[in-house]
């Protein structure tokens, strides 16, 4: 009866896990699917948990509880994947301040006002606010691009990349390895830029993505922690 309450506790705390975490993969606009790892081993020496009867013969046990632990295991090993690869996606927020003060999409450019294409949020703040990288990576540029002012890129991996403009100070280099939260400049206005904010992007495959998702489903996430 231990047994059986302990694998209801792990199946029902690793579904409901997974289950979040799977939403905010989807509130991300992420396929959850290419994040979980299936066909579980359970071992001493290697036990494939595929066949109920093979292991319900080495653990014991009758075939429908092995059944449940296969199950529990499964769903188990779903939750630590999807865990780990929230871990490295952008979840994380770029500076303190919650406000925005422009949203992706399109806007009515500041300079021209015409209606223009904004590919990222703009974080309004004092000049030197913190800025902190969204999720650990690897920064693969740092310097002036047109428009942007001084700007710091990170690669991520698996096709994320993240970007932050308009910034009064880098504080990383190229090459450097970040952590999630690691403060890698500070918020200012050069660039194309009528006063002190973030510019802050995220890219997927080479594509820039909506950051307001990634945020939402960062805190989901981490209302489920």
């Amino acid at each position: 009866m231990d047994q059986e309450r302990l694998i209801d506790a792990a199946e029902s705390f690793a579904k409901s896990r997974a289950e979040r975490l799977r939403l905010a993969m989807r509130m991300a606009g992420l396929d959850a699917g290419n994040y979980t790892g299936r066909g579980v081993s359970l071992g001493g020496p290697l036990i494939e948990a595929k066949d109920p009867r093979a292991l319900a013969a080495v653990l014991d046990v009758d075939e429908e509880f092995a059944t449940r632990i296969q199950r529990a295991a499964n769903d188990m090993s779903d939750m630590r994947s999807l865990g780990a690869a929230a871990k490295k996606l952008p979840f994380y927020r770029p500076t303190s301040n919650p406000a925005l003060s422009s949203s992706y999409g399109v806007r009515f450019d500041p300079f021209t006002r015409r209606p223009a294409f904004h590919s990222g949020l703009d974080f309004p703040g004092g000049y030197h606010t913190p800025i902190m990288a969204t999720a650990p990576g690897v920064v693969s540029f740092t310097g002036v691009r047109s428009g942007y002012g001084k700007t710091i890129e990170i690669d991520h991996g698996g096709g994320f990349k993240t970007r932050y403009a308009h910034l009064a100070a880098i504080g990383v280099r190229v090459g450097q390895r970040v952590a999630i939260g690691s403060r890698i400049g500070g918020m200012g206005s050069t660039g194309r830029s009528t006063g002190p904010h973030l510019h802050y992007e995220v890219w997927v495959n080479g594509k820039a993505q909506n950051p307001n998702r990634f945020l939402k489903a960062g805190e989901y996430v981490q209302q489920a922690s």
